[in-house]
């Protein structure tokens, strides 16, 4: 037996001596192909509906199941005699399959398809249909539930991808340029820089692939990282282009002033991006050693792909600058530079001016943080910050809870909710993990009568 697991939650309710189950009938596994070991209290009936149906004493029944400890492990929140011991009522009922390994390895990946379909199309399809079992209030949870559940929460989220890039888009073509329409817009390199992600994700996603590293669901929040990384790149890269040509117009550029241009354009920012691009290309490598797959994964992942974008943004983004220089000195319009615009009076290019940001920052940010009021409000601001930033990290709870990541409305929360309320954890778990997995699945048998077997050899020597 692997990993694989169905586990299923059903409320049942009591009146007296009797208990009254609201059950359902499941057939053997082994009829569709699949072996399985299984744990309930309804093997005392050898899952035999009719037995169950014929059965008058119920309770009776269930108090030759075993002791106390095996009751309260398969019935929710029993009540038991406090003379006698003996069962007297129940409110929930629980039944676990366990079901035998049938996984390859394919690309580095362990992969389950036999155990992982049946889950889905039978397992899963039935529990759901709540048709079949009106009288039955079901929680149900099996070995794909969180990757399913986790999984689709995230592959929803990809439409957030694509109102990210087209927000991006907007904001890089309201600012880069130094007008919305006409000359001096840049909507062209503003496309540019999104294609510069596009290509570094794709080129990093794919070297990643082929190196064999794990893909999961939260590598699909790679590309909001991205696109934060490759619009900073975009923005120091044209600045710096802007800042080179200050007072200087663009008809008296010719190619090759254009391309020193561009040269030292690439030295101003060229440090800036390298430097930004090397730190977190670094933090993200060390991260990449973690000893949780999953992360350790995402964190190389994305130290790839940001590789990809330092490289992809000085050489593709900057050669897509000096074009679009080439294209505003010839007059072309922006996105259709096949057309040529008529040079109007009032556009005569003087040089490169100003942005609305920079001159944001010159004539108002600035000299209101470094008069002696703003000193004073800055430091008082970022003391306050400070202080409540350390409160809060005295007070910051360290939950490894897996239910953060699920959806709230889940079947899985509902599970968790059900297990917390009529199977409250009691002692603490043992697992026993064996190399020869096989053995022990045909040895199934045997290993579920080892409570009986060494009952009482604790007392004796030696002892287990």
């Amino acid at each position: 037996m692997d990993q694989s697991y169905l586990h299923l939650l059903g409320c049942v309710s009591a009146q007296g001596e009797k208990l009254h189950l609201h059950y359902f009938f499941t057939t053997p596994l082994t009829s569709q192909g699949l072996h399985h070991y299984s744990v309930s209290s309804l093997k005392m009936w050898s899952y035999d509906l009719a037995r169950l149906q014929a059965d008058t004493n119920i309770i009776g029944t269930l108090n030759d199941y075993g002791s106390r400890e095996d009751l309260e492990g398969v019935l929710g929140a029993p009540v038991f005699d406090p003379n006698t011991g003996k069962l007297e009522s129940a409110e929930a009922i629980s039944i676990s399959y366990f079901l035998k390994d049938n996984s390859t390895v394919v690309s580095g990946n362990t992969v389950d398809p036999v155990n992982e379909g049946w889950e889905e199309q039978v397992f899963l399809k039935t529990v759901q249909d709540g048709n079949k079992f009106p009288s039955l209030d079901l929680a149900y949870l099996s070995s794909r539930s969180f990757g399913d559940e986790f999984g689709s929460e995230i592959t929803g989220d990809l439409v957030f991808v694509n109102v990210s890039y087209l927000v991006a888009f907007i904001f890089l073509g309201a600012t880069l340029g130094s007008k919305l329409c006409g000359r001096g817009s840049r909507w062209a390199i503003s496309l540019s820089a999104l294609v510069l992600i596009v290509l570094a994700t794709v080129a990093g996603f794919g070297v990643a692939s082929l190196a064999g590293l794990l893909y999961g669901p939260v590598h699909s929040i790679l590309p909001f990282v991205l696109l934060g990384i490759g619009v900073d790149d975009a923005f120091v890269i044209a600045n710096a282009f802007d800042r080179e040509r200050e007072g200087v117009p663009r008809e008296s550029e010719d190619d090759e002033s254009l391309a020193k241009r561009g040269a030292r354009s690439l030295a101003r920012a060229g440090a800036s991006i390298t430097v930004t691009s090397l730190t977190d290309l670094v933090a993200f490598a060390i991260s990449s050693s973690s000893a949780l797959p999953a992360l350790a994964s995402f964190c190389a992942f994305a130290s790839i792909n940001i590789f990809f974008l330092w490289v992809l943004a000085t050489t593709f983004f900057t050669s897509t600058m000096v074009l679009d220089e080439k294209r505003q000195r010839a007059n072309r319009r922006d996105m259709l530079c096949c057309i040529t615009r008529k040079t109007m009076s009032d556009e005569e290019d003087t040089g490169a001016k100003e942005g609305r940001i920079p001159m944001y920052f010159r004539k108002y940010h600035a000299p209101n943080i470094l008069c002696r009021q703003g000193k004073t409000l800055t430091l008082l601001c970022f003391t306050a910050l400070f202080g409540f930033g350390l409160f809060g990290l005295v007070k910051l709870p360290v939950e490894d809870s897996a239910r953060n990541f699920i959806p709230q409305d889940s079947y899985i929360n509902t599970y968790s909710e059900m297990a917390d309320k009529y199977f409250p954890s009691s002692g603490v778990s043992l697992y026993i993990t064996f190399e020869n997995g096989s053995s022990i699945y045909n040895n199934r048998d045997e290993l579920a009568e080892l409570n009986t077997l060494v009952a009482g050899l604790s007392e004796t020597t030696p002892y287990i």
